[in-house]
């Protein structure tokens, strides 16, 4: 992933910063949240399992799989991901 011209992580579009664990883009490979293990399906909305302590009912704790990954990131072993009720 090409950074700017001060080496900073590249910006991206995202709702609510406090649903990552860590700045979305930060793990400079070029993957998102999708291709993370820690990504979870939670009564239909995608949430960080990583963060799990801090999980919501609300939005604010909903992430996007289209963000780029952040330092956290470890990839899946398959494209399933984790559903949990």
């Amino acid at each position: 992933m090409i950074n700017d011209l001060f080496d900073s992580v590249p910006k991206t579009s995202i709702n609510n910063p406090s649903a990552y664990p860590a700045q979305p883009g930060t793990a400079n490979n070029g993957l998102k949240c999708r291709h993370c293990k820690n990504i979870a399906h939670v009564g239909g909305y995608l949430k960080c399992i990583v963060i799990k302590h801090r999980w919501t009912s609300s939005k604010i704790t909903d992430i996007q799989a289209k963000s780029l990954a952040c330092s956290f990131f470890e990839k899946k072993d398959s494209e399933n991901g984790i559903k949990l009720k």
